[in-house]
């Protein structure tokens, strides 16, 4: 059954990210991964000012509870990564919920890389230097597109995870947005309509972070970034960190307790919908947190 039978809020969000979306006009060189097939992908392709050669690659996923949001809308924040890290800066315009459920999102965010990668030369970048990068529910998709790509033989230099979402069981949607009565009847089952049509809670590209630990072995070193201020999020962070160590993976943590949820994307010029997180004392967090994302980079 639809979801939006269950959630009619649902219809507005279309609405809203399609207007939003036509009012962008981003400068990123387009790409499309997996042309023809159902896991295609589209993408925007951002260069560092002044460098050239293979370069590393960074692969952007932005986050926005998996029905907002766009690479068009990422543009000042692929800009500056790339500015910071001297690399490319391919942000995944991945398929929101709403068309299309799990694990459309981790496959098209796989193709991508597999496209790039696959296409080096042609891109300038250098294969042995890929980076996937993913916020919030960008960085659940990424978690997930990590475990596809070893399913392939393929693992990457560095997967960031910053206040990531990770674990779908035993956990309301409408606990976490404080809905109630009649509201919270219809969160919850547009919720297990929208997300699950495909893929149980507890599948491992859904909940990786429910997983057993011997389930995560082999996948890419990776950096978790957490915030505070009463992030529900913080746990899972914590949790998956402890999890990838106990398979024997590379793995670093961090938490951030001044910070706020989504303060890594929301403190750019481009980010037109104001939240709690941004502000003068947020963005002075972003640049210390991205300084030290930078400083634990392998390069």
């Amino acid at each position: 059954m639809k979801a939006w039978l269950f959630y009619p809020m649902i219809r507005n969000m279309r609405k809203a990210a399609a207007r939003s979306r036509a009012q962008r006009h981003p400068t990123g060189e387009p790409l499309v991964a997996g042309q023809g097939t159902k896991d295609e992908a589209e993408a925007l392709l951002y260069r560092p000012e002044s460098l050239s050669g293979p370069l590393p690659v960074i692969f952007l996923v932005h986050g926005g509870s998996w029905i907002f949001g766009s690479a068009p809308g990422c543009e000042d924040q692929s800009r500056y990564l790339s500015d910071l890290f001297g690399a490319v800066v391919v942000s995944v315009d991945y398929t929101l919920l709403y068309d299309a459920p799990f694990p459309r999102q981790q496959k098209q965010t796989a193709a991508v890389v597999r496209h790039v990668l696959d296409n080096a030369e042609s891109y300038g970048v250098d294969p042995a230097r890929a980076y996937l990068m993913g916020f919030s529910a960008g960085a659940h998709i990424s978690a997930g597109a990590d475990i596809l790509l070893r399913g392939e033989g393929r693992t990457l230099r560095q997967v960031f995870l910053c206040y990531p979402f990770l674990d779908f069981v035993g956990f309301s949607l409408s606990a976490y947005t404080g809905s109630k009565g009649k509201q919270k009847f219809l969160v919850d089952k547009g919720a297990d309509a929208l997300f699950f049509s495909e893929l149980p809670k507890n599948s491992l590209l859904v909940s990786p972070g429910n997983a057993d630990f011997s389930l995560l072995k082999g996948l890419s070193p990776t950096v978790l970034l957490s915030c505070g201020d009463g992030d529900l999020l913080k746990p899972q962070a914590e949790s998956y960190y402890q999890k990838l160590l106990m398979a024997g993976n590379r793995a670093l943590y961090r938490d951030f307790p001044k910070a706020r949820h989504g303060f890594l994307e929301v403190n750019f010029p481009d980010h037109k919908r104001p939240t709690f997180a941004q502000n003068d004392e947020q963005k002075a967090l972003m640049e210390e947190a991205y300084a030290w994302m930078k400083s634990v980079w392998d390069v």
